[in-house]
């Protein structure tokens, strides 16, 4: 007899499941989404914030953010910088109220191709001189912690009838301070992970957009931030405020399969691999439900100590035996009931007749 194929549907789940565990894939928060799940508050740390209210004048009264630059393309520019023509306009915008400054964004107006700012180098003083050496420019990398991109845009004049528009902060990798040393994807293509663009006019609010970066890329020393408004709206006008990344424990959940798929009784067997702790307790949680969240299938609390900045391995058993899709919550807390990290992982269980092909 001939076996059953997956049905369409299942199948189109299957490749969205694929794609949203890749070993080093970017979870992309919803852009009306201000507090992402995934972030843990009390043990994370401020790597920098960006809210442009350090500011330099220049002569012509034009105002620039500290430790921003403009993305200029050249002659000898690397592809991630191409296709930002000169005469898109950036500039840093101070908003008055009664008479006083209230506050400071980076304002972009959009004519053709891209506009961005990056990070800039820092200054230092050496024997009394100011100096900007490039590795200052790039943003150090611990491999052993995850990473957590967020920032507020506000958008205008972006609904134009066949002129797509978008704006976003973005995520670049390098393996040394030096422009021409990005990481790549094995087909070439840069590495860049980006927050849910906004691609619609935002009503006068702001939005808040961002990403959290599970696991940094292979080969990863630093990193650059950027914020972007790109594609073909004429005059489209982004604003951008309150850029900031912060590092916290690594916690990578690992279903032991590139697409966490199970067939008739096959165990569910699961890991966490975890990094960046301080030593001390914790205890971890999962919690197991029917995707629509209607009933609890498992429920296991256990604890643990970790040392400093040990990698550890945890396993445990999925007990979802009938068939269906579902959704596994991971909780890991400190001694103190803090919360360290939350993550979550769809999971499928088909019948037998119904093969997985690779």
């Amino acid at each position: 007899m001939r076996r059953k194929s997956i049905p369409l549907a299942v199948t189109g789940l299957l490749c969205t499941l694929w794609c949203l565990y890749m070993p080093w894939q970017v979870k992309a928060n919803d852009v009306a989404t201000t507090t992402p799940a995934d972030t843990a508050q009390h043990h994370a740390v401020n790597v920098c914030e960006f809210d442009f209210e350090a500011v330099h004048p220049r002569t012509d009264e034009v105002w620039l953010p500290d430790r921003w630059e403009r993305v200029t393309t050249k002659e000898d520019s690397p592809d991630f910088n191409l296709n930002h023509p000169f005469y898109n306009e950036a500039r840093l915008v101070r908003e008055m109220e009664d008479g006083k400054v209230k506050n400071h964004y980076l304002e972009m107006v959009l004519h053709k191709g891209k506009v961005s700012y990056q990070t800039k180098a820092r200054t230092r003083e050496v024997d009394g001189t100011e100096e900007t050496p490039e590795e200052l420019r790039f943003i150090p990398v611990n491999a052993a912690k995850s990473y957590r991109l967020s920032a507020r845009i506000r958008a205008e004049g972006f609904e134009q009838a066949d002129r797509p528009t978008r704006a976003y902060v973005s995520i670049l990798w390098f393996e040394k301070a030096d422009d021409t040393a990005i990481c790549r994807y094995e087909d070439g293509t840069p590495i860049i992970f980006s927050t849910t663009a906004i691609t619609r006019d935002t009503g006068g609010q702001w939005q808040e957009v961002g990403l959290t970066v599970g696991s940094v890329p292979p080969g990863a020393v630093f990193l650059e931030l950027r914020c972007t408004l790109e594609g073909k709206g004429i005059k489209a006008r982004a604003m951008f405020d309150d850029v900031a990344l912060s590092e916290e424990p690594r916690v990578i959940l690992d279903p032991g399969r590139p697409v966490p798929v199970f067939a008739g009784d096959e165990k569910i067997e699961m890991a966490s691999f975890l990094s960046g702790l301080v030593a001390g307790d914790y205890t971890e949680r999962i919690l197991t439900r029917d995707y629509d969240g209607t009933r609890v299938v498992q429920q296991d609390t256990r604890d643990f100590r970790a040392e400093r900045d040990r990698e550890i391995l945890r396993k445990y058993e999925v007990k979802a035996e009938s068939f269906g899709t579902f959704r596994l919550c991971y909780t890991l807390t400190d001694a103190e009931g803090n919360q360290v990290a939350h993550r979550s992982l769809v999971l499928v269980r088909i019948p037998v007749n119904m093969p997985l092909k690779y």
